[in-house]
C-alpha cells in the first residue's frame, strides 16, 4: 500500500503562517525541487491568493499562474468556493463559471470544491463544469467541532458529496481541532459516506495533534495526505512532510517521495522567512482555547497580518474569545471559508465599536437568512432580532444576489480579455492600475552560501557577484598535493 502526498507549502502553508504574502519571486526557486519530489499534486492557490498578489505585490495573478504552472510537470490545484471567487462576497454564477474556465486555461489541472454548509446545487454546477473541462475534482468535507457536528452529520455530508461526479473526497480540519479519539470515529464515518471514493486528509497542526490524527486516518484507509515543507509546516499549518513520510513507513506503508528535495526547499524558505520577517512553523504548545474559537490556520495567518497593519495585534486574544461567542450565537457555523471569516469579522466589530451587533455585515445577514444554506444550529434570538432590522433582510433580499451575464459585465467593464474581465469585476480599479504599472519581479536574492554550493557542484573555476557597497569573488581551490 502506497501513501501519496499533496504539497501545501505554496498554498495553505504560506497562507497559515505568512498571510498569503509569498510572491512569485519567493516561490520560483522552490518549484523545481517540489516538482521533482514526486508529489501527486501541488496545491497552488485560491481566491484570496489573487487579491493579496494584486494588493501586496502588484502582480498579475494570471500571468504568475501561467508561468508557475508551465514550469512544472506535477498537476497544480486550486480551491473553488461554491458561491465565490476572489473575495468573501458572493460572486455571480456566470463569473464563477468563467473563473473556473480561465483557471484551467491558465494551467490548473486539479480542483478542490467546497461549501461549508454543502449547497448541493451550487457545488454540483462547479463540479460538473470542472469535469467537463478535463480537470480532476475533489469534493471537500469541512470538519468543525460543536454539539451539532456529529459523525452522522459528516457521514451524510460525504454521502451527498459522493453523489456528484467527484474523483475523491477531501476531509479538512481547518481549525486543527480534530483529536485522535475523534478521528477514529470520524474518518470511518466519512469513508462510509464516500461510497468507495478515495479519501484525502488535510488536518492543520494547530494543537500539535495532526500527525497522530493522520496516523488514525491512514489506519482507516486514507492514502493521500496533505503536508508542507518546514518552515511552512506545523503551528497553524499542516504537518511536516518529513514527519509523515517517517510515520507512514513505521506503519508499513510505502511512499514515492524523493525526500532529498525537501531540505533544499526548506533552506530556501528559511532564508525568505528571515529576510522578510515572516513566521516560521514549528512545535506547537497545546492550547485549549483553540477548541473554543476554532479559527482556521489560513484565517489566523491573515488575521494576524491584518491586525498588525492597523496596530491592533494586542487585541488578538480578545477577538478570538469573542469569535467563539459569536459562533455559538450564529448557530455554530462550520469554521471554514467564508463562514469562519464572518464570525471573526462580527467579533472584531463587536469589540471595536464597543457594542455587540451594533453593526452587522451584509454577509452575516445573508448567512442568518439562509443564503449559504441552513445554519447547523439555532441562531440566538437577540442576534436574529438585530439581523432582521437590516434593510436587506427587511426587503427580503438577503438570500438573493444579482446575476448579471458575461455580456452585461462586459458592458460595464469594457471589451477586455476574459482574465482581465474577472479582475475588473472583483477588484478595484486603483489596485489594477497600480498592478499594470508595477515592474515584474521573477527572481529572488540568492544567499551567498547557496552560490558557493552551486559553484562546488559545477565545473566553474571562478565566480563573482557585487552590489553597490559589497563584492565577493570565488575561485576553485586546487590542492597541490
Amino acid at each position: 500500500m502506497t501513501v501519496h502526498f499533496i504539497d501545501q507549502t505554496l498554498r495553505d502553508g504560506q497562507q497559515s503562517l505568512w498571510g498569503m504574502r509569498m510572491s512569485q519571486a519567493m516561490m520560483m526557486p522552490a518549484l523545481p525541487h517540489l516538482d521533482e519530489a514526486g508529489y501527486r499534486v501541488i496545491d497552488f492557490g485560491g481566491g484570496a491568493f489573487f487579491k493579496v498578489l494584486v494588493k501586496t505585490w502588484k502582480a498579475d495573478p494570471w500571468r504568475m499562474m501561467r508561468e508557475v504552472t508551465s514550469s512544472v510537470r506535477t498537476p497544480m490545484r486550486a480551491a473553488i468556493r461554491s458561491d465565490g471567487t476572489i473575495g468573501m462576497s458572493p460572486t455571480p454564477d456566470a463569473l464563477i463559471d468563467l473563473y473556473v474556465e480561465r483557471l484551467v486555461a491558465n494551467g490548473i489541472r486539479s480542483f478542490w470544491v467546497f461549501d461549508v454548509l454543502f449547497h448541493r446545487e451550487r457545488v454540483g454546477r462547479i463540479v460538473r463544469l470542472a469535469k467537463k473541462l478535463g480537470a480532476e475534482v475533489v469534493g471537500a468535507v469541512i470538519f468543525s467541532e460543536s454539539p451539532v457536528h456529529t459523525d452522522d452529520y459528516y457521514r451524510e455530508f460525504a454521502r451527498d458529496m459522493a453523489k456528484l461526479p467527484v474523483d475523491a473526497i477531501y476531509l479538512e480540519d481547518p481549525g486543527g481541532v480534530l483529536t485522535p479519539e475523534r478521528a477514529r470515529t470520524l474518518v470511518p464515518s466519512v469513508r462510509d459516506g464516500a461510497s468507495g471514493l478515495p479519501l484525502e486528509a488535510h488536518f492543520h497542526n494547530t494543537t500539535g495533534m495532526a500527525p497522530a490524527c493522520y496516523v488514525e486516518a491512514l489506519r482507516a484507509g486514507v492514502r493521500t495526505l496533505h503536508t508542507a515543507v518546514p518552515p511552512l509546516a506545523d503551528k497553524g499549518s499542516v504537518p511536516s512532510v518529513s514527519v509523515m513520510v517517517k510515520l507512514a513507513a513505521q506503519l508499513g506503508l510505502k511512499t514515492e517521495l524523493d525526500t532529498a528535495h525537501v531540505p533544499v526547499v526548506g533552506e530556501h524558505f528559511r532564508f525568505v522567512a528571515e529576510r522578510e520577517g515572516f513566521e516560521v512553523g514549528g512545535p506547537t504548545e497545546y492550547d485549549l482555547d483553540v477548541y473554543k474559537h476554532q479559527v482556521p490556520g489560513g484565517m489566523m495567518g491573515t488575521l494576524k497580518a491584518q491586525l498588525a497593519e492597523v496596530g491592533l495585534s494586542h487585541r488578538l486574544e480578545e477577538i478570538l474569545e469573542e469569535t467563539a461567542i459569536v459562533r455559538k450565537e450564529l448557530g455554530y457555523p462550520g469554521m471554514g471559508t467564508p463562514l469562519s471569516q464572518f464570525a471573526g469579522i462580527q467579533a472584531t466589530l463587536n469589540l471595536l465599536l464597543g457594542e455587540r451587533y451594533k453593526q452587522v455585515p451584509v454577509e452575516v445577514v445573508r448567512y442568518v437568512c439562509g443564503y449559504y444554506g441552513k445554519p447547523p444550529g439555532e441562531v440566538a434570538p437577540h442576534v436574529l432580532d438585530r439581523v432582521m432590522e437590516h434593510p436587506l433582510a427587511k426587503a427580503g433580499m438577503a438570500a438573493e444576489i444579482e446575476q448579471p451575464s458575461i455580456a452585461e459585465l462586459r458592458a460595464i467593464h469594457g471589451n477586455v480579455s476574459d482574465d482581465e474581465l474577472i479582475l475588473r469585476a472583483l477588484l478595484s480599479a486603483q489596485e489594477l492600475d497600480a498592478m499594470k504599472l508595477a515592474p515584474i519581479v521573477r527572481e529572488y536574492p540568492v544567499p551567498l552560501s547557496r552560490l558557493i554550493r552551486r559553484m562546488a557542484n559545477t565545473d566553474l573555476q571562478h565566480a563573482s557577484c557585487s552590489t553597490d557597497n559589497f563584492a565577493v569573488s570565488l575561485s576553485r581551490y586546487a590542492p597541490t598535493h
